[in-house]
């Protein structure tokens, strides 16, 4: 059964939103025309995109067309809904954000983030801006069927109903998630039905999500794609989602924002990775069998999960200092750091050629475990790609024992505590 509904003014909106969602692993399907709806079999998906095609016509039918769709679904027994707007705001915003909350129950508030900003849109107090530019005032004003004639975010939606509205500004979104969830609980506590949010960057999207997660509303998500997909990525378990592949995890990086990656991996996607034991790694007389175990081990565990992987360090404690373990040995700590990633290397290695099922990449974290990696499976060179995310690139293996392997790697200290799962995700794609 579907665990979510977006609902669209537009196909190609509708798309674009799917897109987005596919990219975050979700199985997802776009409705071209929502009279189908009822006899349209979504058992096999995450979530199904409905078009309403409703941006151009009068506000009323929009509002019923919207409505008709959020109940069918709703009764179906669907509870996460999105509303995608255009990110311009063209369109039935107002009367249309209304048709999706009247056909939920009573609990459901809309949260609107207008904000893409990878697209050039962002909101600074209320007020929508295209590449620094008021919206108005850019060629949104001039199309000819919808015409955009304010930029201020709350009077378009005041414009198509009476829902009782308010704005939460930029200066409180910066304060983080908490700031943001005690935002929200007052704004509902006040009797407020719909909440428009500034935000000028991913990260502030990010924090937006979490911070309605952690209010514990319910909430339906409007905006042009974005805090949809950060939103659902968040609340709806990897458990429940139909995911069509595996990644395997490599990670010799010891930094507490690695640990805190691996973590929301582990709580959010229910990953598993096996923890190494690093000192068994520089024993001489316990490598050889412990690499064995090791890698019998994570193949085990590959076979029975999504993303899966060896990992060091998963708590600070479990740390080696490896400047007192080089004096102890007569040796550099450089020495011992290479040992252990080219011990790490031959595990991951091992695992990879006994053949886990429709693996479809490895994703490594920490500039030396890539380079052990690469030459321990004989690699000449990485074909590179691009990037999922700043500082982690993707791209495929040329050369060696695994030619073609997908692989992504980031940088130990680069991201946030859900960059290591955007990267899986786009491997999972």
């Amino acid at each position: 059964m579907a665990n979510f509904a977006v609902i669209a003014d537009d196909l190609t909106g509708s798309n674009a939103t799917g897109a987005l969602l596919a990219g975050s692993g979700f199985k997802v399907v776009t409705l071209i025309n929502y009279e189908n709806l009822e006899i349209f079999n979504f058992e096999t998906y995450d979530g199904v995109i409905v078009n309403t095609s409703s941006r151009s016509i009068d506000k009323t039918e929009a509002l019923n067309r919207v409505r008709t769709c959020a109940s069918f679904m709703y009764k179906k027994g669907i509870r996460y809904f999105g509303k995608r707007i255009d990110s311009t705001i063209r369109g039935n915003l107002g009367a249309e954000i209304e048709g999706i909350l009247t056909g939920l129950e009573s609990e459901y508030i809309a949260a609107v983030v207008p904000a893409y900003p990878r697209s050039g849109r962002i909101v600074v107090g209320d007020y929508l801006l295209v590449n620094g530019l008021p919206v108005d005032r850019t060629e949104a004003a001039r199309d000819p069927k919808n015409p955009v004639k304010v930029s201020d975010v709350l009077e378009v939606i005041k414009e198509q109903t009476a829902m009782p509205a308010c704005h939460i500004s930029l200066g409180t979104i910066l304060k983080g998630p908490e700031a943001i969830a005690e935002n929200i609980r007052h704004a509902v506590d006040s009797g407020k039905k719909i909440i428009i949010f500034d935000a000028v960057s991913d990260d502030d999207i990010a924090d937006i999500a979490l911070g309605l997660h952690r209010s514990r509303v319910k909430a339906v998500t409007v905006d042009p794609g974005p805090f949809t997909q950060n939103y659902f990525s968040l609340v709806i378990q990897n458990g429940d989602r139909h995911i069509e592949g595996k990644v395997m995890v490599i990670s010799a990086s010891t930094t507490p924002l690695t640990r805190s990656q691996l973590g929301y991996l582990q709580k959010e996607y229910k990953a598993e990775f096996l923890n190494i034991d690093g000192n068994l790694l520089l024993d001489e007389k316990a490598r050889e069998d412990y690499l064995l175990y090791t890698a019998d081990k994570i193949y085990d565990i590959g076979v029975k999960n999504n993303i899966f992987g060896l990992r060091v360090a998963e708590k600070e404690e479990m740390l080696i200092d490896l400047n007192a373990e080089a004096q102890r040995r007569n040796t550099t700590a450089d020495f011992l750091s290479i040992r252990i990633n080219s011990a790490l290397a031959q595990i991951a290695k091992k695992v990879l050629e006994k053949g886990i099922p429709n693996l479809k990449g490895v994703y490594i974290t920490g500039g030396d475990m890539t380079v052990a990696f690469c030459q321990e499976v004989g690699a000449l060179a990485v074909e590179v790609s691009g990037d999922v995310l700043p500082l982690a690139a993707y791209g495929t293996l040329v050369g060696g024992d695994f030619d073609g392997l997908k692989i992504v790697t980031k940088g130990g200290l680069v991201g946030n505590t859900e960059s290591a799962a955007k990267c899986v995700e786009f491997l999972l794609k």
